[in-house]
């Protein structure tokens, strides 16, 4: 934020959900679908969509802008991230196990886009007795429950509410860490030798 003074409309956050045939919500078994063999994004498809995001944002060396997103190896690929310094997009990773506190898309928009696209499957499944969803459904379905999801309130506490805009270091309490104490443990002998030591006393 210091180094590149990025405003509000600098920012964008990238992140991959996925949306099944197979239903959840009322226990409706269907068949299984998938985008690609592995169900992950790959490296050529993150380097298609960092070409496309070039392309419509429009960034450049002299007004470049932030974009934050996982950890995930296919956002590593070099080629990628030579792309993306070239055309002034500055990519900052989250640590890992964090992105449900620190992705905005997870915090306030796939929530409620999942809810919308399990009503739509249900809608799409009494609208049509007897057939079974296929991945074939699945884009008209996203259409109709994304614009739902992603209001601008619901991106706008996104990125309020992990503290990357406005910009808030302390936004999570020190209780909020407290999970990450259970590595702390003692070593196992360390544990044996304060029983040993006990039972002595």
């Amino acid at each position: 934020m210091d180094r590149y003074g990025f405003t509000a409309a600098d920012i964008c956050n990238v992140d991959e959900t996925r949306v099944s045939t197979v239903l959840k919500p009322n226990k409706i078994v269907a068949a299984k679908g998938a985008g690609n063999a592995s169900g992950w994004v790959t490296d050529e498809e993150f380097y298609q969509f960092m070409q496309h995001f070039i392309k419509h944002v429009k960034p450049s060396m002299e007004r470049p802008v932030l974009l934050v997103l996982d950890n995930h190896s296919s956002h590593l690929n070099v080629e990628t991230l030579n792309l993306a310094k070239e055309n002034g997009v500055v990519m900052l990773s989250f640590p890992p196990h964090c992105s449900h506190k620190l992705q905005p898309l997870d915090v306030s928009v796939f929530g409620p886009f999942k809810k919308y696209c399990a009503a739509a499957q249900d809608a799409w499944l009494r609208n049509n007795p007897g057939k079974t969803l296929t991945i074939y459904d699945i884009p008209k379905i996203v259409a109709d429950s994304l614009p739902f999801a992603q209001i601008s309130i619901n991106i706008v506490n996104d990125f309020r509410k992990t503290g990357i805009f406005p910009y808030n270091a302390n936004i999570f309490g020190e209780d909020e860490f407290s999970p990450s104490f259970v590595s702390d443990r003692p070593e196992p002998e360390i544990i044996e030798q304060e029983k040993n030591i006990q039972s002595k006393v």
